[in-house]
This record gives C-alpha cells, structure tokens and sequence, in this order.
C-alpha cells in the first residue's frame, strides 16, 4: 500500500519514477525518472485540503518546460496528478497607452475576483492543435503558499494564492484537468497554467537520494 504521507515528504534531488500512460507516450518509454528540482506546500486555510507539489525536469532534460507532480490530500483521501507547465504570465492593468492584458481578461472574469467558469482555447501539440473547452469545478482563494526548497519563478515564493482546478471532457491527449495558481492580485499578479492527468499509486515511486 502506498505510504502517501512518505511520497509527500521528500526533497529537491531525490528522483521521481513515473510509468503512467501520458508519460509513456510522451516519452515512448515504459518509465522516466525525474529530478526534483522544487518543493511547493499549498495548505487550503480551513485545513480542507493540502497539496504537496514536485517540480521536475525529465532526468538528463533540465531545460526543457517542467512538470509538476502534485499530491493532493483530502482528510485520509487522496490522488496524485502529473501536470506539465502549460504557460506562465504576468498580469497588469493597463495604463499609459499599453495593450489590455489579454491573458487576464481571458481566464478572469468581468469583475476580476474569480477565475471564468467556463474558458474555450487551442492547445497546441507536436502534431497540432486542439479545441478544448475547460470547466470550472472549484476556486479556493487564501491559500496558504510555500516553497520550501527550489527557486520559483516569481515574486510570490511565500505568500497567498488562488488556484483554479477546470476539467475538460474535450480530447485533449488524456490531460483532462488544468490547474491555474494566481499569484498576487491583477496588478501585480502571476498565473501558472499546468495541464495534466490523474495517475494510479502502482505508476509512480520516488527515491531519496540524500538523508
């Protein structure tokens, strides 16, 4: 049985193995390990749920786009996610003569306080692009951010969050969820977009490769 408050507790260095179907595709292997380069805590403020969340970079491909393993805990339940970094923007309000900010006026809505229930784009694919239409099936605001360990690429390593979780029952490669991280206010702000998939516990093993 899987130990998931072990897989939860591990640090920058130690290695991911995942055999999930997606990855497999992905990377026409039967397993890929992973480097854990960041450590992220997400804590829900009424204790509802916390993730524990790897960033990662395919063992030997440290400059290509991240992928985040993501733990999430529900009271004793839980599942684990492999997302991969879809893109990631600086929000701002324009002024003096500047362009709209496309991407917040894309995935916020009319009054900016909450994510669009309902958000339609084009994914792109080595092979091409796809419609995907993404609903919203919950925002928590005021969650609590950490980074313990790693380098974020924002301002925000220690601070509040928004996170936005959207399913889709588009054909999107098998990633059916996408989780956006709102980052600050919309001026400043920053949103990652993560695309990705539930996996089984039998497809991942983690090792630590320092005490």
């Amino acid at each position: 049985m899987l130990d998931i408050h072990k897989l939860a507790s591990h640090k920058v260095g130690d290695i991911v193995t995942l055999s999930d179907l997606q990855t497999q595709i992905e990377f026409n292997s039967l397993k890929v390990d992973f480097v854990i380069d960041a450590v992220r805590h997400y804590n829900e403020p009424s204790g509802v749920f916390k993730f524990t969340g790897y960033v990662v970079h395919a063992d030997g491909k440290p400059d290509e786009p991240p992928y985040m393993i993501l733990i999430k805990e529900v009271g004793n339940a839980h599942d684990v996610f492999v997302y991969y970094l879809d893109s990631n923007h600086e929000f701002y309000v324009a002024k003096d003569g500047q362009p709209p900010c496309e991407v917040m006026n894309f995935v916020l809505n009319d009054t900016r306080d909450n994510f669009r229930s309902r958000i339609e784009c084009d994914v792109a694919y080595k092979e091409g692009s796809t419609h995907v239409v993404w609903d919203l099936q919950g925002t928590t605001f005021g969650v609590k951010y950490k980074e313990s360990e790693g380098v974020y690429t924002g301002d925000f390593s220690d601070s509040i969050v928004t996170l936005g979780e959207f399913f889709t029952n588009s054909d999107n490669k098998g990633n059916s969820y996408c989780l956006m991280d709102w980052s600050g206010d919309i001026d400043p702000g920053f949103l990652e977009i993560w695309y990705g998939c539930v996996i089984k516990n039998h497809e991942i093993e983690i090792f630590s490769v320092r005490n």
